[in-house]
């Protein structure tokens, strides 16, 4: 009977806790704040609203679909192939490694960090969305 009501306890108290929502990735480029995607896919650059990423991976950007990225790991531009991000976080430009998203969040273009993502990077998903900021709003990635 004691442990019935261990268990019953146990299964209340988890039911009771908060559900942790999903958290915004904040993007730090040179030690300071550069981009933002907000919980709803909103992107902003430098406090500025220019785009959302949608949750099937499309992009708009200025109100129209500039691209997306694919659950695979593709990433188009207007529909043509431009690049990759693998399940591993690195990042492809016409099949050449360039860049890399790490599981700490850490950046890296061409071997050196560029940058860093709060509250990011150790799953397929959320690295397919970096891929997404970096690939339609960061300069010199794509």
């Amino acid at each position: 009977m004691a442990a019935g009501k261990a268990l019953l306890l146990a299964l209340f108290a988890s039911a009771a806790a908060p559900v942790a929502a999903r958290a915004e990735l904040d993007v730090r480029v040179g030690g300071r704040a550069w981009a933002t995607i907000e919980d709803d896919g909103t992107v902003r650059v430098n406090g500025r609203g220019v785009g959302r990423i949608q949750p099937d991976g499309t992009v708009q950007r200025d109100g129209r679909s500039v691209g997306d990225v694919e659950d695979d790991g593709t990433i188009r531009a207007s529909g043509k192939f431009i690049g990759r991000v693998e399940q591993d976080g690195t990042v492809r430009r016409g099949g050449r490694a360039m860049g890399a998203i790490e599981d700490d969040g850490t950046l890296r273009l061409d071997g050196r960090a560029w940058g860093s993502v709060r509250n990011c990077c150790g799953d397929p998903a959320s690295k397919r969305t970096i891929a997404a900021l970096l690939a339609f709003f960061a300069e010199g990635w794509f």
